[in-house]
């Protein structure tokens, strides 16, 4: 599978690397919330940079405008004999400045959209702001929400799943479940091992080959752990589709995160 600690590194460090240097986190009150918040905090740090800020909200709930405004550092209490919209997003302003320059936003599907728009309407976005995602961006829906583009995230190299896509759609006549590739690449695996030959072809070693192999969903290895170790690209969201930014390594040599 995908690991998403590994993701939230991997952009982070490509952001830093890009001159990002304050990231703040918008993220889910949930275990998942909470391990890209740590991933960055711990990315930032060995990269010298900073967390500046870190805002939770309730996923199962609509109401992010409260984490927003702690964001956008709009705290003003409303007006005597008023009460302030549940939901409100500070109103945007042509000399509103945040105290970050990137933004991880570790959600997904009409939720990271509905954010990702408030966000906008607040003055926190691109090109002031760097917004970075997770896997659950991974998704051709996400090129659709213009206040979306230009935001970067980590995720397999395209091409090669691309043509595996191709031939799954012209095999079966429909496209393939996100997955499939996954399976796909399990049984290939499998089957590179057997043809090794040996007393062993799937011992203990042989599996966790340090040089990895190389799948539909790019390069991977096993950890001593039993985790998978991902070569990632990291690809920025176009109106057209997203588009690679830094290319998935070739080689774990190459891996620097």
């Amino acid at each position: 599978g995908f690991l998403p600690r590994q993701e939230v590194v991997r952009e982070a460090a490509f952001a830093r690397e890009s001159g990002l240097s304050r990231f703040a986190v918008l993220a889910p009150n949930s275990e998942y919330g909470r391990l890209m918040t740590d991933a960055l905090r711990e990315t930032a740090s060995q990269a010298g940079a900073t967390v500046v800020k870190a805002e939770t909200f309730d996923s199962r709930s609509s109401d992010v405008g409260p984490a927003i405004q702690r964001l956008a550092g709009n705290t003003a209490s409303a007006a005597p004999g008023t009460s302030p919209e549940p939901d409100a997003a500070p109103a945007p302003g042509p000399t509103q400045r945040v105290s970050f320059d990137a933004l991880l936003l570790p959600e997904g599907g009409d939720q990271l959209k509905q954010i990702a728009r408030r966000l906008k309407t607040a003055g926190i976005g691109s090109p002031q702001v760097r917004l970075l995602g997770s896997g659950l961006w991974d998704d051709a829906s996400v090129s659709s929400e213009p206040a979306l583009v230009g935001g970067w995230f980590a995720a397999s190299p395209p091409d090669a799943r691309r043509e595996f896509q191709s031939r799954f759609q012209s095999t079966y006549g429909h496209a393939p479940p996100r997955l499939a590739s996954l399976a796909f690449d399990a049984a290939a695996l499998a089957a590179v091992l057997a043809k090794a030959g040996g007393p062993a072809p799937f011992s203990h070693d042989a599996i966790l080959n340090p040089s990895g192999f190389t799948g539909v969903d790019g390069l991977f290895r096993f950890t001593p752990q039993g985790l998978v170790q991902r070569g990632l690209a990291v690809l920025e969201v176009q109106p057209q589709g997203p588009v690679v930014v830094s290319p998935a390594p070739r080689d774990f040599r190459d891996l620097v995160y």
